[in-house]
């Protein structure tokens, strides 16, 4: 019998059978920005510039800033400086914690090591008149490259330490070097016929001295250079900053730019420029005075308000600048008067937690790199607020007041003790509450630890902090505390060891649960007292990582806890639980997010792992990963209460946004 009619009504079905659904797929929505280390601009194409994030991306824009993109993987982990080669913007080197630097010729795509046989590399110094010429400042001399870096010769100052070496760019036959083995001063030597012959000038600097020596030459006065003695880890201490009117003959110090300088640049018109942990400062008469005034300290900082580790003056655009800063990428048109971001596209910007307003526009609030951020379009764009009041932001986004958005409550700390932070205008300015415990006056051997901040929906005035606390010559213990009036007094609750989660039960006031690596534990009123539940929960609750709890806004006694061998169910209000984690045995739950229009609609996220969906028909887990770096996932989930369709993630790589409704059939 003929097959023919029995394929035409397969075919027929399967054309007229309804598209299956395609797994939704994750989309970036995180600030623009991120820790800058290194940033340089392309001296035959000034369009051009390269940007080192601390993520190890490195990002090019074509469009002098306005626009970014990503160029190959992240290999520049720790990157320090950037040098382009001066005729080709294909082909930079890159500074890093290798022996040798590393090289690319495909502008980033892809790098190699450059320098086979050098040592500890300082700096590089590429001649523009003579392409493929490199000098390389190594702890074991000064080495040349006639061919772009694919091979080395020693060119002076064997088996001793070069610490800087730089190129006149006005007269590119004279070469300048610091010189120096660790113990010993700092001497500057000067070539005028490209290395061949040396000559020890009279600046000789102390072995004391702090800082990376670093050469700027100034275009508009042949002649002025400056040597900075930059700053490598303490921002509040430097090494000298001098200046040379004659060609590196004579050297004057200049007292005025002591003070956390971290890069210097000099523009065409030979206005000076210091990149410093607080800011930039300008100085218009050869570094003599500073406006603002050096050093620049937190509590007089200069524009763009950012801890600036390089900056640039563009050679064909007097009064243009470029900063790489902790936040991203700064401009300026005016001589570093005003300041304004240039991100776009720039996706480096490394969100250590975020949350998501209850208000009309779903308003995420996201923390990364000492600054918070805002969004009220659903992560499309995102809004830096400035650093104000005295209370620095948090270091982690506890809860959002439900009555009034605008309230959020965030964990600081000061590096010994944990406390909370209140923030009455949406993130704007944090107070830190008179809180119990801290470890003022008590010693190095103190810790205070918070575990959670959580919000009472029944009483929103009303705020609970749990956590525990160690002097080494007082009592230890743990606490659970409770304030009704912003953190000014607090009531000492029954305290419980290790709180990872507590929820409050929607529908019956003063009925509280709690969740740790010791157990599960309920109470009826309002944390006083505590009675152990939670028969049918693993012995081992977590394994380091964070636990999670969640109850179905429908129906209160049924509650999920996320555990580190997956999801567990109660449905007699937490009394007992059973397994509910086909697909998730091994799992350490770290978040649970319940869809409140239907609380069949249930997600979990799992750190390192990424983010699974409950599948009713399968009775089983089933992830939801296309495009979101799992292994990058911290396990912060957020589900918007307002349009339960959109599901945010956050990851080491910023914040991903699901649209939920895209995956429907």
């Amino acid at each position: 019998m003929s097959r023919t009619p029995a394929l035409v009504v397969v075919l027929c079905l399967l054309l007229t059978a309804p598209a299956a659904a395609q797994a939704p797929r994750w989309t970036r929505a995180t600030p623009d920005g991120g820790w800058i280390l290194a940033l340089a601009q392309a001296p035959s194409a000034p369009e051009t510039l390269y940007a080192a994030a601390q993520t190890g991306r490195l990002f090019r824009s074509l469009d002098g800033g306005a626009s970014w993109q990503p160029r190959g993987p992240a290999v520049l982990a720790g990157v320090r400086d950037l040098v382009i080669d001066p005729v080709d913007p294909r082909t930079l080197y890159a500074m890093t914690g290798y022996p040798q630097p590393l090289r690319t010729r495909d502008a980033g795509r892809t790098w190699a090591p450059a320098g086979p046989g050098l040592h500890s590399v300082a700096a590089l110094a590429l001649d523009a008149e003579h392409p493929g010429v490199v000098l390389a400042a190594t702890a074991g001399g000064l080495y040349r490259s006639l061919d772009g870096g694919d091979s080395w010769d020693l060119a002076a100052f064997a088996e001793t330490q070069v610490a800087a070496v730089a190129i006149d760019p006005g007269a590119t036959a004279t070469l300048f070097a610091a010189v120096g083995n660790e113990g010993d001063p700092t001497v500057l030597w000067k070539s005028t016929d490209r290395g061949a012959t040396w000559v020890e000038t009279p600046l000789s600097v102390p072995a004391y001295t702090r800082g990376l020596p670093r050469f700027a030459f100034d275009p508009a006065h042949p002649g002025t250079l400056y040597l900075a003695f930059a700053v490598t880890y303490d921002f509040d201490s430097t090494g000298p900053v001098l200046r040379s009117r004659d060609g590196g003959t004579t050297w004057t110090e200049l007292p005025a730019a002591s003070g956390n300088l971290l890069n210097l640049a000099v523009s065409p018109r030979g206005d000076l420029f210091a990149a410093t942990a607080y800011g930039v400062a300008r100085s218009t008469d050869f570094g003599a005075t500073w406006s603002p005034r050096l050093p620049l300290t937190f509590r007089f900082p200069g524009e763009p308000g950012d801890t600036i580790s390089h900056v640039l003056a563009s050679p064909t655009a007097p009064g243009e600048l470029f900063a790489a800063g902790v936040t991203g990428v700064w401009h300026s048109r005016s001589g570093g008067a005003r300041w304004a971001p240039r991100n776009r596209g720039l996706l480096a910007q490394g969100v250590y937690s975020f949350g998501l307003a209850p208000d009309a526009a779903s308003t995420l609030v996201a923390l990364g790199n000492g600054s918070v951020f805002r969004s009220t379009d659903r992560g499309t764009t995102w809004r830096r607020l400035p650093r104000t009041g005295a209370a620095g932001p948090p270091i982690w986004i506890e809860a959002f007041d439900p009555r009034h958005p605008e309230t959020i409550y965030g964990l600081g700390s000061d590096g010994q003790a944990d406390f909370p932070l209140v923030s009455q205008d949406g993130g704007r300015t944090w107070n830190k509450p008179r809180f119990p415990y801290n470890c003022h006056l008590a010693g190095s051997l103190c810790d205070v630890s918070l575990g959670r901040i959580a919000v009472d929906p029944h009483d929103p005035e009303a705020f609970y902090v749990s956590g525990s606390y160690f002097r080494h010559f007082g009592p230890s213990g743990s606490f659970l505390l409770r304030s009704d009036d912003g953190g000014t007094t607090w009531d000492k609750l029954a305290p419980l060891e290790s709180i990872a989660a507590l929820v409050f039960d929607p529908t019956r006031r003063g009925v509280v649960r709690a969740i740790g690596c010791d157990g599960f534990f309920q109470s009826g009123d309002g944390g006083a007292s505590w009675q152990t539940a939670g028969r049918g929960l693993p012995r081992k609750l977590c394994t380091g990582a964070g636990l999670s709890l969640a109850i179905d806004p429908q129906e209160p006694r049924r509650l999920y806890a996320g555990t580190a061998e997956g999801v567990f169910l109660s449905t007699d209000d937490g009394a007992t639980f059973r397994p509910m984690n086909r697909g998730l045995e091994t799992a350490q739950i770290t978040s649970l997010q319940i869809d409140p229009a239907n609380s069949d609609h249930l997600y979990a996220g799992a750190a390192g792992r990424g983010v699974f969906r409950w599948s009713a028909p399968q009775r089983r887990w089933l992830p939801l990963n296309q495009g979101l770096p799992g292994s990058n996932f911290n396990g912060n989930l957020a589900l918007d209460p307002r349009h339960p369709t959109l599901l945010y993630a956050n990851t080491a790589q910023g914040i991903f946004r699901l649209d939920l409704a895209e995956g429907a059939p």
